[in-house]
């Protein structure tokens, strides 16, 4: 395989979904790690990350007294296990969906992982600031 001569011949995602070019699947492991630093991979991380300091925030929030507002992770709230579990699961098919949109269309992919995030952090600072009123209520 030719080397790349500057930064745009690297593939901006890692290519999972093709078979590598020798015919054989046993080496999966070397195009995770020839593509760890590519920009998808690292908003997937960043998600996961930011998803993690949503339930815990939730968490916060619920043992001060507070309610879930989303009606369809209500259920799932009591247990941060599971609302973890879930959220993460979510995230996954997010990434399996912005990895499929980018093979088509480039930075499409991570356009979808950054409106996510952004979505994410605007929940964690909001459940920031209800932890917040539970801590220093008005006077």
């Amino acid at each position: 395989m030719e080397t790349p001569r500057n930064r745009s011949d690297v593939p901006i995602m890692p290519d999972i979904f093709t078979k590598p070019p020798d015919g054989s699947w046993n080496d999966l492991a070397a195009i995770f790690e020839a593509d760890m630093d590519s920009p998808i991979v690292i908003s997937l991380l960043f998600l996961y990350l930011v998803c993690f300091l949503d339930v815990v925030t939730t968490s916060l929030v619920i043992a001060k007294g507070g309610i879930e507002l989303n009606p369809l992770m209500e259920l799932f709230a009591g247990s941060p296990f599971l609302h973890l579990l879930l959220k993460w699961l979510v995230v996954f098919f997010i990434f399996i969906a912005a990895s499929y949109c980018e093979q088509k269309i480039r930075n499409s992919g991570l356009f979808i992982m950054g409106i996510m995030i952004l979505w994410f952090l605007f929940v964690v600072i909001h459940n920031v600031f209800v932890y917040m009123a539970f801590l220093f209520p008005a006077a």
